[in-house]
């Protein structure tokens, strides 16, 4: 069997449809965002961001893990893949953030925006690599 390999306007497609439909509430909850990178010769590259919130609940191996298995079964186009990498970079910046109505003020939305506007920081922390038989 061919090795598995798409384009990168095929990329951008796939990792656009998965934000829009699983990373949103990553990035809306956790402040946390992954996204596709690549899919080469059967394997497909992820780059995952996280700040150090979660990384006091989380493992940079556990969330690999979660992140590769997220992209791996929402996405019909990439259950074919022989493998995955991951790279984890720590980040100082949110992806993004949600506020329930009772706790909305203004002050509080505009401390959260400046959050996520702030020249990023990322660090490399973590590369995870699974191949499948």
């Amino acid at each position: 069997m061919k090795p598995l390999n798409l384009s990168q306007q095929e990329v951008l497609s796939i990792s656009q449809r998965h934000i829009l439909s699983v990373d949103k509430m990553y990035r809306m909850h956790a402040g946390v965002s992954s996204s596709l990178t690549a899919v080469k010769e059967g394997i497909v590259y992820l780059e995952v961001n996280v700040n150090i919130k979660w990384l006091e609940k989380k493992s940079p191996l556990k969330t690999a893990k979660q992140f590769a298995d997220s992209w791996r079964h929402g996405n019909k186009e990439l259950r074919a893949a022989s493998g995955y990498i991951v790279n984890i970079f720590q980040t100082n910046r949110i992806a993004g953030f949600t506020l329930p109505a009772k706790k909305w003020n203004s002050r509080l939305a505009d401390e959260l925006r400046k959050k996520m506007s702030i020249e990023e920081i990322n660090q490399l922390i973590f590369v995870y690599r699974e191949f499948y038989n």
